[in-house]
């Protein structure tokens, strides 16, 4: 199995200001090939991996974001590899020797068949496996993530605290790279998607920021990394990015937009204990410290289930509220197909008044008997970013500098080289297995 790192965040415009910054590693590249990957509709992780690990479309393997509602539309859970509908094939290779996983979305701890190091968004105390490399302190002083809100604080105490994780992160994956007792090794990076948050486009080209030297460190550090993994004696190195980022042009709530359409209301009766709760669950988490004003305005779990057709818990999933799925649902079985459509089109409409053509609205298939939990649409719109807060249906004012774009890249030996240019993420299984055996 081929050693696979990504370095989610980076687009094909930053491929060669990322391979200035790597210069032994670029000498190894010159011999591969950039293919373009497209995950359109998702922006995100979780999905992208999830058709990764499964080689099968997003309402085929149940994973379309972040998080799936569990139950109700009301209440959500963490997406991870228990809920997939169909198992991941490729990583655990039923080898004697583990897979090493560093940081890699939905994937949980095993300790029989993984060595594992937590990417945080688990809600699970546990950041590495098996409990045995705790007693390195190395591994002991792993953190996944700054756990400190990343929009709030000083701002190079949050560009410090990225590379000092991901510093951190590369030192674990040196060490169990070295140590070679691995049937397969994947490795993600973060550092790229949350510098971009935070600096903007195209900062790997910046010369004169504030922080360039820190960065052009950590850069030495992960070149010195990846060339020893390209030059591993009987493995092959592939690096991808699964998004990127564009600017931001505006935000947008789909909740507010179902509701203007009549497909969803809000239980006002209980803001106040909402955001009481909230409250207390986010300053547990922070160490104290008091939630973000968008915490506070987050509508999450403040549907009024029994009046609401249609809404959209989990970033640009619109899911139809049918009673054969969520115990609180509101849509029967024979007003569901009437409801579907009618929320397919306003949707269309709206979308089109707002965006034009620069919207894709992509639906899951009717053929389901299963009554598994999928959303009925995925929504995608370029260069606009999802929020789930009260005020205004869109918003052109107070955005972030970017957000999230579906188009990644591969970067493959030679061997895949008759590989198409432009690839999908449920492609990449089917690569990865027939070229395993390739000479």
């Amino acid at each position: 199995m081929p050693i696979l790192v990504s370095v989610d965040g980076l687009g094909l415009g930053d491929f060669e200001a990322f391979k200035a910054l790597i210069p032994r590693t670029r000498s190894v590249l010159e011999n591969y090939s950039l293919h373009s990957l497209s995950a359109k509709p998702f922006k995100s992780a979780q999905p992208v991996w999830a058709e990764i690990f499964t080689g099968q479309p997003w309402f085929k393997n149940g994973c379309a974001g972040y998080s799936k509602p569990n139950r109700s539309l009301n209440k959500l859970s963490v997406f991870n590899e228990t809920h997939l509908l169909i198992a991941p094939t490729i990583f655990d290779t039923g080898n004697s020797a583990p897979s090493v996983v560093i940081n890699v979305p939905l994937l949980m701890p095993n300790p029989k068949r993984r060595i594992w190091l937590s990417d945080g968004s688990m809600p699970i105390s546990k950041s590495v496996s098996p409990d045995s490399l705790r007693q390195e302190p190395l591994f002991r002083d792993y953190t996944p993530r700054p756990f400190a809100d990343i929009t709030s604080g000083p701002g190079r105490k949050r560009l410090n605290d990225c590379l000092d994780v991901e510093t951190r992160r590369l030192q674990c994956a040196r060490e169990l790279f070295a140590r070679n007792n691995w049937s397969s090794f994947l490795w993600r990076l973060t550092i790229f998607d949350h510098l971009t948050h935070l600096l903007g486009l195209r900062f790997l080209a910046a010369e004169d920021l504030e922080i360039s030297e820190a960065i052009r460190q950590f850069a030495d550090s992960l070149d010195s990394a990846l060339f020893d993994l390209a030059s591993h004696p009987s493995e092959e190195l592939i690096i991808l990015s699964t998004y990127s980022h564009v600017r931001c042009r505006a935000s947008m709530n789909l909740n507010m937009l179902l509701a203007q359409g009549g497909f969803l209301k809000l239980d006002i009766s209980n803001i106040t204990e909402s955001r009481e709760k909230r409250f207390t669950i986010v300053g547990a988490v922070q160490d104290g410290s008091s939630p973000s004003f968008q915490t506070l305005r987050s509508m999450e779990g403040r549907l009024d289930c029994a009046k609401t057709l249609a809404a959209s818990p989990v970033s640009g999933c619109v899911y139809i509220n049918r009673s054969a799925v969520f115990e609180d649902g509101s849509v029967s079985n024979q007003s569901y197909l009437g409801t579907r459509q009618r929320v397919g089109n306003f949707l269309q409409t709206e979308l089109t008044k707002m965006f034009g053509q620069s919207f894709v609205i992509e639906a899951s298939p009717l053929n389901d008997a299963s009554n598994a939990v999928v959303p009925e649409f995925i929504v995608s719109i370029d260069e606009v970013e999802f929020h789930d807060m009260e005020g205004n249906c869109v918003s052109e004012y107070d955005l972030p500098r970017t957000t999230h774009s579906s188009k990644g890249f591969l970067v493959l030996p030679q061997k895949y080289a008759k590989v198409a240019d432009d690839l999908q993420p449920v492609q990449m299984q089917d690569l990865l297995t027939q070229c395993q055996s390739m000479p």
